[in-house]
């Protein structure tokens, strides 16, 4: 496995992150078998168990959260950009994704891992002295690991076929240049602009429901301006959902193997 100036990454330290990765995964193995309604919970559930991608997608979360709180720079930790406040940012999501193709070698590595578990049972942690007499079993785990991966690259050759994938290599730009044109551009502070408005409908509403709580005979539209007045009823009338949903652009899926 190669870094992105083309080095051999060092293989102990790549296993060691993705056991860190699988870590996660395994809270989620836990949750589920406390969940379970009786019997022993671990004799329903195996490493193999895949997780669905809700699933995925809270581990994902986690790692990100981990990676946002233990292991950025001292440089990149006094940055607001990446200091966590409630859930995280489309900028500290994009970075954080940069991260785990960084660490995992590749971002459909993490998800797969997330998703199946490790690629073989003989990279988990303390597992050299219990196979080490089983060479069946290694035969078998090294058979479900080359599976592993080719399901990775065939998942990664399907992604890049889409149109969805192309557009956004195309947004993302190259070093210290976006990809976006003056229409996206206008796309996007159409976008900020409406999500301000959402804020600002939402805000109002919660203060006259508050007033109406209260039974305080006064109309808060009374003291609005004619905007606000207009950003408060297209709050109501959910005007702002559909424009929003118009607003979107089509995204890529998460990665599944």
């Amino acid at each position: 496995m190669l870094d992105k100036e083309g080095n051999v990454k060092d293989v102990a330290e790549t296993v060691e992150e993705w056991n860190h990765i699988a870590d996660h995964r395994d809270v989620i193995l836990q949750r589920r078998a406390t969940e379970q309604a009786s019997g022993d919970p671990w004799t329903l559930l195996s490493d193999r168990d895949e997780l669905n991608e809700r699933e995925v997608s809270k581990c994902l979360d986690a790692w990100c959260r981990d990676f946002l709180t233990y292991h950025l720079t001292p440089e990149q930790s006094k940055n607001p950009i990446y200091q966590l406040r409630g859930g995280l940012t489309s900028k500290q999501r994009s970075f954080c994704g940069g991260m785990l193709r960084k660490y995992a070698g590749h971002k459909a590595i993490g998800m797969g891992i997330w998703q199946k578990g490790l690629p073989c049972q003989l990279l988990a942690r303390g597992s050299k002295n219990h196979w080490a007499t089983q060479p069946r079993m290694i035969e078998k785990e090294l058979i479900a690991m080359i599976q592993f991966f080719n399901s990775v690259g065939t998942t990664v050759k399907e992604r890049r076929q889409e149109p969805a994938y192309a557009e956004a290599v195309r947004m993302s730009g190259g070093y210290r240049r976006s990809g976006l044109t003056p229409q996206d551009q206008r796309r996007k502070q159409d976008r900020l602009a409406l999500k301000a408005q959402i804020k600002q409908g939402k805000a109002l509403a919660r203060k006259r429901d508050a007033l109406a709580s209260r039974s305080v005979p006064e109309d808060i539209r009374d003291s609005l301006s004619e905007e606000k007045q207009r950003i408060l009823e297209d709050y109501d009338n959910k005007c702002f959902e559909e424009h929003e949903k118009a607003s979107k652009r089509a995204r890529l899926g998460a990665y599944r193997i």
